[in-house]
C-alpha cells in the first residue's frame, strides 16, 4: 500500500509517498552465537562466537577511506558491508554493532589540536557504514544488534585477547 502526503512549504510543493516494508523470513539466530563487528578508521574487525559467547573465528575487512570521493567511499562501504553481512549469514549467525556517538567529538575538531586526527576523524563515515549494513542486513535476513559500548574494548582486552592471541 502507498501513502501520499502533499505538503507546501517555503520552497514549493512537495509530495511525500510512503509504504509499509513486509519483515524478511530471518536466517540468522543468536541461539548459534554472534558475530561481533567493530568499525575502525582503516578496517571492519569481526570476531565470530559460539554461542557460549568464546570467540571461534577472526575476520578483517580493510576500509581505508581517507583520500577517496564520495562515489568511492561509498562503494569500498558498500562492498565491505556486503562481505560483513555474508560472513554472518553463512554462519547462521546475528550481527552486533556498537552504537557509537562522534557528535561531540566532531563539534571539538578545532581543540584538537592535531591537523592529522582531525582528518581522520573527519573522513571517518560511521553513519555511513551504518546505514549500509543495517540495510544490506535487512535485505538478506540477518538480525542487527546495537549494543552500548561501555567497555567492551576493556573486557575483551581483559578477558580475550591473551587467552586466544588477539
Amino acid at each position: 500500500a502507498l501513502c501520499y502526503r502533499i505538503k507546501r512549504d517555503k520552497k514549493g510543493w512537495r509530495v511525500f509517498v510512503s509504504t509499509s516494508i513486509e519483515e524478511p523470513t530471518w536466517v540468522t539466530r543468536s541461539q548459534n552465537g554472534v558475530v561481533g563487528l567493530d568499525i575502525n578508521v582503516d578496517h571492519i574487525a569481526l570476531m565470530e562466537t559460539d554461542r557460549s559467547g568464546n570467540p571461534t573465528q577472526q575476520h578483517t575487512i580493510p576500509l581505508d577511506l581517507y583520500g577517496k570521493n564520495q562515489q568511492q567511499t561509498l562503494a569500498l562501504i558498500g562492498d565491505a558491508c556486503a562481505h560483513a553481512v555474508e560472513i554472518a549469514r553463512k554462519a547462521g549467525k546475528d550481527l552486533v554493532i556498537e552504537k557509537l556517538d562522534f557528535s561531540a567529538k566532531r563539534a571539538n575538531l578545532a581543540e584538537l589540536g592535531c591537523a592529522k586526527r582531525a582528518r581522520t576523524l573527519s573522513s571517518f563515515a560511521y553513519g555511513k557504514i551504518i546505514g549500509a549494513l543495517k540495510s544490506r542486513a535487512w535485505r538478506y535476513g540477518v538480525r542487527c544488534h546495537e549494543v552500548n559500548p561501555a567497555f567492551t574494548s576493556l573486557i575483551g582486552r581483559v578477558n580475550y585477547a591473551k587467552r586466544y592471541g588477539l
